[in-house]
């Protein structure tokens, strides 16, 4: 058990699998991986300067994602062995997000130093910079519930979820209300189902899910310090993961009903 900063990112690449990234308290990068009987943690090094973001597009494959303490996009991956980190350069003001739709494909998102939400994405030969506008107050999440699919949340200005999608095209961006305290995360188990979740004005972790129809608001207790971050590795599975107030890793999971919060 060690303690770190800001909050924590979450990915699966199989059953059982879940890592999970965050900013240690030397600004280095912590890493914890359940292996499907017990969390290991170890450190990937860096210099970064907000929450990373993680992102798998195959078994045994991640992709890590942060900013620099100069605005830039940091990065480094995991296949058979960690690569150097490197400077992707750009120019973001919040933590990053990310999130694969298929092999060699990535999509990262993050708060551009306007407001707008910009927009990196990698298309197996390069990493391309756009932006996809908006105004919001926190940094994005990204899931994909299909081949290029997108759905990105942020924090709105008022504390509202904001929401923009892709499906052979953008959508506007929507208000979907609610009142939010932190950044969002976002995740997807299955076609037409997100779960989105953050911390709440009272600490708590507020969850909101699409079931293809309708937008549902609902609480999973607990009392965590950061803003969440979730994992799927199987249909209505989820892992939440935050930061407590002294520092700590905390999870709840769902299988068939939520467990009690733990501390990791």
């Amino acid at each position: 058990m060690t303690t770190f900063q800001g909050a924590p990112c979450a990915v699966s690449y199989g059953p059982n699998r879940i890592d999970v990234f965050a900013r240690g308290l030397d600004d280095t990068t912590v890493q914890v991986y359940f292996d499907g009987s017990r969390f290991h943690w170890g450190n990937i090094g860096g210099n970064i300067a907000a929450a990373p973001a993680v992102s798998s597009w195959g078994h045994r494959r991640l992709d890590v994602f942060a900013r620099s303490h100069n605005g830039t996009l940091l990065y480094k991956s995991f296949d058979n062995g960690w690569s150097e980190w490197k400077d992707l350069g750009g120019s973001i003001r919040s933590a990053p997000c990310a999130v694969s739709y298929g092999p060699n494909r990535i999509d990262v998102f993050a708060r551009g130093d306007d407001d707008t939400t910009v927009q990196v994405y990698f298309d197996g030969s390069r990493f391309h910079w756009g932006n996809i506008g908006g105004n919001i107050a926190s940094a994005p999440a990204v899931s994909s519930w299909g081949h290029r699919r997108l759905d990105v949340f942020a924090r709105s200005h008022n504390g509202t979820l904001l929401y923009k999608s892709f499906d052979n095209g953008w959508s506007e961006w929507k208000d979907l209300g609610g009142s939010i305290a932190s950044a969002p995360c976002a995740v997807s188990y299955g076609p037409n189902r997100i779960d989105v979740f953050a911390r709440g004005s009272d600490s708590t972790t507020v969850q909101m899910y699409f079931d293809g129809k309708q937008y549902h608001w609902g609480n999973i207790g607990g009392n965590i310090a950061s803003a969440p971050a979730v994992s799927s590795w199987g249909h209505r599975r989820l892992d939440v993961f935050a930061r407590n107030d002294q520092g700590q890793l905390v999870r709840r999971a769902f299988d068939n009903g939520w467990s009690e919060w733990e501390i990791i």
